[in-house]
Parts: structure tokens; C-alpha cells; sequence
């Protein structure tokens, strides 16, 4: 008696547990680096309510969320299961954020610790990094504007990493970035041979002081016995100092840090040979090692006495074959002598910082003189001009007697009448021939932001012709058709038959929206296939 006592309540204390709802909460990842994103699954063995998510509003931002149904028979033995997933996006980043309990039903899940990575980090197994990035510059100290080189590697032990994932490039705005070149090559470091992802990009600063260039952070998948785990590596930090323009450097005039700048033109016919009123066009090209034309700007040409200057648009170039930027800025301006004799187009100066050298240089142009001869055919025109004005006698007009009729208002009425309606009959009759034949009749604009809230609405408001104006509305927007879904999702394939039935059946019957819009909520995603393409392509692994 005893003995079956001792099995009964072994055996109601197995059942009691499995009875009991439980919920239970995991993340991805963590350890995370600032501005990257956590996925949070919450799963419960009963069909309860959404998991209440205001405890962490305050603390993350949710950048997605879907839920999705499980079943599975084991031995006659059905067990079914519910998960909401949550992309989140921390709102801090201090040293670590803690997901609190949240409420499914009467249930709680457990609080989840996320840390964030403030110091470099690289992956290894066995005390072996098979995942690191690191960070450098070309110089450590440079001028406001100056370009200069800045590097980035990925070393990838191929074999032992499942999937590069994702790069995560820290917001810095006071710098600018323009991608160079990429390339891939291996390398063999401590006995280990690397992968290596090697990216360059130009980088020039837009204030002078001491400004900080945090981590670069690379998301991978490794295999850790049987299952996959998301890792986070992270690279060093840089500073850079950045030099103001120097006191000595002329105040008026663009800073221009460069390893050379030179100044050239050209000439559209030959300058000797000139005439008043001839027109020449003269192109100045300014080009600059180390900056690019955005950068050198546009060159301000004073006025010349005795000459009109017509400036055309200037064109812009970069060539970034070398690494460093080669910009060129064209300006052409279109001159023309107004005054006989010799004309001076005054020389053109250019200041510009040396890098080499640290030394304020200029690039010139010289001063050049134009020797503008007379125009013999503006003088005689004008000569002629004046003889023709001042021995040409005045005429003595015919003076014309003006007879008017009394009727002549009623006719000039009658035509004008008459032109305004023709011209009128002949537009309506031009617009009559370019309308269709049937006028379409114009679709409803659908916002995709609202097809849910109004399914929603119209489930809440029991009314079906609504409810399936809205469900028609947002299957269109699905991936799949709506056959496909009710195939693949039995709930919704019978709350969609309980629809039709009240939409068209004879007897008049009512409807409750509840069930449709549970299903809609409960539907799972679509199974998808992982795509051979990379979400970064240069940093998978070959």
C-alpha cells in the first residue's frame, strides 16, 4: 500500500510540471557594440495572449516583431508552442542594459543582461583568434580638410567560422569617408593562415582638435558543438589630431592642404590678333594633388577695364587612381575688348598649404597684355550712322481723313463675338478627340502602413464586407496569395469560411470578427530560404 502510495505521488508530481504554463525568453547575443541589434524570442507552451512590452519601451526600440505556431506529435503525444519574435535596438549604451521580466498571461519570463563590448575584442577558440578586425591610419596628425589614408582588415580563419555576418561602422560626423579600393589575399600570422578583407577609404576631417574614431564591429556565426552562436568582435580605437589652417595662410582665401596644386590656361585663337569686338575664350585649369574639386572650389576673377567677361560653368573632375584624390576644376570665360589698344589681364594667385613641407606656396598664372587693334567696320557703321542722322530731312506725313461709318461698332462686335465662340467649339472639340473612349474608373489608393488597423477595425465593428475588402486589400501585399496562406495556415483558412458563408449565403446570419483577426494576428511567417547572396558580400568568406 505504502509502495503505491510512494508511485501515485511520483507520478502527480511528473504530471503537475507539464500541466503548469511555461514561458521562457532568450536572446541571440549578449554582448553587443553600440547601434547593433538583439533578437528576443518569447515562447510559451499555451496559446496566451502578446507578451506585455511596455517594462522595456523606455530602454529599447522595436525595430520588428512577428509571432509564429508550433505543433509537434511525438508518440500520439501532441505538444504545441507559440513564439514572438522582436528585433530590438538599445536606446543607451551604457555598460550594460537588462531586459526586465515581462508578463505573457499569467506567466513572467526571467530578466536577460545585455552588455555592451567597450575595448577590442577579436574571437578565438583554444586560445587561437580565428575572427579579428583592425583599424589604421596613415598619419596620426593632419590638417583640417587634408586627405589621408585610412585602413580596415578583417582576418577570417575560413574553416572554423560558419558565416561573416554583418559590418557595424560607427556614426562619426565630423569625418568624411570615400570607399577607395578593396582587395583579398592570405596571410599566415602565429601558424595561422588568414582570410584577410582589406578595404581603404580617404578620409579628411572637418573641424581641427582631437577627434575620436571608436570601434569597427563584425557580427559572426560559429559552430559550438552542435549548435550555431552569434559572436561580436570589435577593433581598436583611433584618434586622430587634426591641425587647424595656420596663422600665416591668407585669411580671405579657401584653406587648400595638398602636395600640389598647379594653375595653366589656354587661349581659344591668338591673343595678338585682335579686334574691337572679337571675342576670345581663355580656360583656366587648376588641378591639386590630395584634394578633391569640391574642395578647391571655384577661382573669383576680378573685372578688366576695357574687356566683358562672360564666365561659363565650371566642370569638376576627380581621379582617385592613386589612392588620394587628384581634383580638377575648369572654368572658361569668354572675353571681349570693348576699347582699342593694349589691355593687361592682371595675374592670377592661388595660395595653397604644402603637406610635404609644411610651407604656405602659390600657384600663378602670369599677367598677360592684349594688343586690341581698332575696328575699322564698328567706325564706319557708326560714321554712317550719324551722316545718314544728320542729313537726312524729316518727311511731312500724309495726313489721311479718318471716315468712320455710324454701324461700324455693330460689325467689329459681330466678329469678335463670332472669333471667341469658334475658337471656343474648336478646344472642347480638341479635347473631345484625345478623352478615351471609357473612362476608367480610377482604383482606391491602399497605404500598406494601414492594412492591418483596418482589418482590425473591421473585425472589432463585425462587419464582413469591409473585413473582406480589407483582407483582399492586404493579401495583395503578401509575398504568397491568399489560397497559398489559407493552404498553409488552417485557422485562418476556417475563419475565412465562416466569412464567406455569411458574405454569400441566402440566409441573413451574423458575424463576429474575432476569430478572423486572432488568425490574422497568429499567422506565421512564410518559411524562407537563405539566400546565396550575402548581406555584405566582400566580407563572407570564400
Amino acid at each position: 500500500m505504502i509502495k503505491r502510495l510512494l508511485a501515485s505521488l511520483c507520478l502527480f508530481g511528473m504530471i503537475i510540471p507539464t500541466a503548469l504554463a511555461e514561458v521562457t525568453a532568450r536572446v541571440d547575443k549578449t554582448e553587443i557594440v553600440p547601434g547593433e541589434t538583439i533578437t528576443l524570442t518569447i515562447t510559451t507552451d499555451t496559446n496566451s495572449e502578446s507578451p506585455d512590452i511596455e517594462p522595456f519601451k523606455n530602454l529599447f526600440d522595436v525595430v520588428g516583431m512577428n509571432s509564429s505556431t508550433q505543433t509537434v506529435n511525438i508518440n500520439g503525444q501532441i505538444s504545441r508552442s507559440r513564439s514572438w519574435i522582436m528585433a530590438l535596438s538599445p536606446k543607451t549604451t551604457t555598460s550594460s542594459i537588462v531586459i526586465p521580466p515581462l508578463n505573457v498571461g499569467n506567466e513572467q519570463t526571467k530578466p536577460i543582461t545585455i552588455k555592451f563590448i567597450d575595448t577590442p575584442q577579436n574571437l578565438s577558440v583554444n586560445g587561437q583568434d580565428i575572427l579579428k578586425i583592425e583599424t589604421a591610419l596613415e598619419q596620426k596628425s593632419v590638417y583640417i580638410q587634408q586627405q589621408q589614408i585610412f585602413t580596415l582588415r578583417v582576418y577570417i580563419d575560413a574553416p572554423k567560422i560558419y558565416k561573416v555576418n554583418q559590418l557595424i561602422k560607427p556614426t562619426i560626423p565630423d569625418l568624411n569617408f570615400q570607399f577607395l579600393t578593396e582587395q583579398n589575399y592570405e596571410k599566415q600570422i602565429n601558424g595561422i593562415q588568414y582570410e584577410v578583407i582589406e578595404q581603404k577609404y580617404a578620409l579628411s576631417a572637418l573641424k581641427s582638435g582631437s577627434i575620436h574614431i571608436p570601434s569597427y564591429a563584425l557580427t559572426a556565426t560559429i559552430r559550438d558543438k552542435n549548435s550555431l552562436q552569434n559572436k561580436t568582435v570589435t577593433s581598436n580605437e583611433l584618434t586622430l589630431e587634426v591641425k587647424p589652417r595656420p596663422a600665416n595662410y591668407p585669411a580671405n582665401m579657401p584653406f587648400l592642404p595638398a602636395k600640389d596644386v598647379t594653375l595653366s590656361e589656354q587661349w581659344s585663337n591668338p591673343s595678338d590678333n585682335l579686334l574691337e569686338g572679337d571675342s576670345i575664350s581663355r580656360t583656366i585649369t587648376i588641378t591639386a594633388t590630395g584634394l578633391t574639386s569640391k574642395q578647391i572650389g571655384t577661382l573669383s576673377i576680378a573685372s578688366i577695364t576695357g574687356i566683358r567677361s562672360y564666365p561659363e560653368n565650371p566642370q569638376l573632375h576627380d581621379n582617385w587612381s592613386q589612392l588620394l584624390p587628384i581634383g580638377t576644376v575648369i572654368q572658361q570665360h569668354v572675353l571681349i575688348p570693348t576699347q582699342a589698344g593694349k589691355i593687361t589681364i592682371p595675374e592670377v594667385k592661388i595660395p595653397w598649404w604644402n603637406t610635404q613641407t609644411n610651407k604656405l606656396e602659390y600657384a600663378t598664372l602670369p599677367a598677360k597684355t592684349l594688343d586690341v587693334a581698332t575696328n575699322p567696320a564698328l567706325h564706319n557703321s557708326n560714321s554712317n550712322k550719324a551722316s545718314s542722322n544728320t542729313n537726312t530731312l524729316p518727311t511731312i506725313p500724309n495726313i489721311i481723313r479718318k471716315v468712320e461709318s455710324p454701324y461700324l461698332w455693330v460689325w467689329q462686335s459681330l466678329s469678335a463675338f463670332f472669333a471667341v465662340t469658334t475658337f471656343i467649339f474648336l478646344g472642347l472639340w480638341l479635347y473631345s478627340r484625345q478623352q478615351p473612349a471609357i473612362i476608367k474608373q480610377e482604383q482606391p489608393i491602399i497605404n500598406p502602413k494601414t492594412l492591418l488597423d483596418d482589418i482590425k477595425r473591421a473585425c472589432q465593428e463585425n462587419d464582413p464586407q469591409q473585413a473582406r475588402t480589407a483582407l483582399d486589400n492586404w493579401a495583395k501585399q503578401q509575398p504568397e496569395n491568399l489560397t497559398d496562406i489559407m493552404i498553409r495556415y488552417t485557422p485562418l483558412a476556417e475563419a475565412i469560411e465562416e466569412l464567406n458563408k455569411v458574405l454569400y449565403s441566402e440566409a441573413s446570419s451574423t458575424w463576429k470578427g474575432d476569430k478572423l483577426w486572432q488568425a490574422i494576428q497568429t499567422l506565421p511567417p512564410k518559411e524562407q530560404t537563405q539566400s546565396s547572396e550575402s548581406i555584405i558580400p566582400p566580407l563572407y568568406p570564400k
